[in-house]
């Protein structure tokens, strides 16, 4: 069809972005008095929404769909930015915007089912709020006198290029060739998602009396609907202790980033459900999860540790419950009794302390207990977990990422933590 069709969208949509507009969140924010419970669950529902969206665009295989997005249009990294800077994890979620979100994100999978393509209809609503942005971005940092641009990048997506990027936008999707099943299906599309938008937005204001808590996406907007605690305490230590175990090994932080923290919280929140099953079941499920971290670059003595510091943050809250966090101890102290059963404690620190030596004081410090993980991933091969060295050992050994003199070091550390499991000749 020739018929431009982002002319069509715009005026399909315009009723529902007008009354939108009307709404109490942005009549209180134009006012200065919105709450910042409001803004940064209208955040974490974004997070969420754009997570779902950005992945099923990525994932899908449609030449069209592909042909109109591009990478710089990603909102997902800022969003996660912007949550990071106002400490997201500390607010309580409102439940029924969450609950709004959630249903939000089942449309969009369910469009992507029945045709990729009718997420343009996605697409353009999530375009075309970057429009606004700017008179947002001005409004919120009023609201709350954020210092520059803290909290607000996600709004300021674009800068200066939002007009040039909206017309270029339009471009590419007026120059397909849809037939007319689609180019309706798009229009539905557009407007069955807006609505949902707008529905988002009569639960962020005014806030419902209702039960506080958490949802998975306040940890991370990734992580789907697995459980976790309904503990606030049990929650607040997750993430204590994932704090903790980041801090310990600087390599998550470099290899895996801000989506990489994320994914940490949410699945150290994961682990204290664990703590209501079976001792037997717990290893048993501790032992999967190591086996699939240690293939893709998380060796399992990073598990282990984790689980060590997520107990003693568990106990600090919650010193009545020694007992049944001590399961997830008990789990953690199996992952050790491997990995000291493969190569002697003695003979690994005096392997490790080679390396640290060979890759000088300022490597120690930037990439401190890398030779941990190192050896660990070794062990973890000989255990006959796929891809548990390469998947490091590429990564460390990165010309574009480190000096000569570390990949050297890295090298020696690997021939002879290899060297000393053939000679142990241990049967794992």
């Amino acid at each position: 069809m020739n018929t431009m069709i982002t002319e069509e969208l715009k005026k399909v949509t315009k009723p529902i972005h007008d009354k939108l507009d009307e709404s109490e969140f942005f009549a209180v924010l134009k006012e200065g008095k919105l709450p910042i419970e409001s803004y940064i669950n209208y955040l974490q529902v974004m997070a969420g929404i754009h997570a779902a969206f950005e992945k099923e665009v990525c994932d899908s295989n449609h030449p069209e769909l592909q042909s109109v997005w591009k990478d710089s249009m990603s909102k997902l990294p800022p969003l996660l930015v912007d949550l990071e800077s106002l400490h997201a994890t500390e607010i309580e979620d409102i439940p029924k915007a969450i609950d709004a979100m959630l249903d939000t994100i089942k449309f969009i999978r369910l469009c992507s089912a029945e045709n990729p393509l009718y997420l343009l209809g996605v697409m353009y609503v999530l375009e075309g709020s970057t429009l606004g942005g700017a008179i947002l971005k001005e409004l919120v940092l009023k609201n709350f006198n954020f210092q520059y641009d803290s909290g607000v990048l996600f709004l300021g997506h674009y800068k200066k290029q939002k007009l040039q990027n909206w017309e270029e936008f339009k471009a590419r999707v007026n120059s397909l060739n849809l037939n007319q099943i689609e180019h309706s299906a798009i229009l539905e599309t557009a407007i069955d998602f807006f609505h949902k938008i707008q529905s988002i937005f009569q639960h962020l204001y005014p806030i419902s009396k209702t039960i506080p808590f958490y949802n998975v996406t306040t940890l991370n907007p990734e992580a789907g609907r697995h459980k976790i605690p309904d503990d606030k305490l049990e929650i607040q230590a997750a993430i204590k202790a994932g704090a903790r175990t980041w801090e310990q090994f600087p390599y998550y932080a470099w290899r895996y980033g801000l989506r990489g923290k994320q994914f940490t919280r949410s699945d150290s929140a994961w682990l204290v459900t664990l703590c209501d099953l079976d001792e037997k079941l717990i290893v048993d499920q501790i032992h999967w999860l190591g086996r699939i971290l240690a293939s893709r670059g998380m060796p399992q003595v990073l598990l282990s540790t984790h689980l060590e510091n997520l107990v003693e943050e568990l106990n600090n809250v919650h010193s009545d419950k020694k007992d049944r966090y001590h399961k997830l101890l008990t789990a953690s102290n199996k992952l050790n009794a491997t990995l000291n059963h493969s190569i002697e404690k003695s003979i690994r620190e005096k392997i490790i302390l080679e390396f640290e030596i060979s890759i000088g004081e300022e490597w120690n410090h930037r990439l401190k207990n890398m030779g941990e993980i190192i050896v660990s991933a070794i062990v973890d091969e000989k255990l006959g977990i796929k891809n548990a060295l390469s998947s490091v050992e590429t990564w460390a050994t990165d010309e574009n990422r480190f000096p000569q003199i570390w990949i050297h070091s890295v090298r020696q550390l690997i021939f002879a933590a290899k060297k000393v499991l053939m000679s142990s000749n241990v049967n794992l």
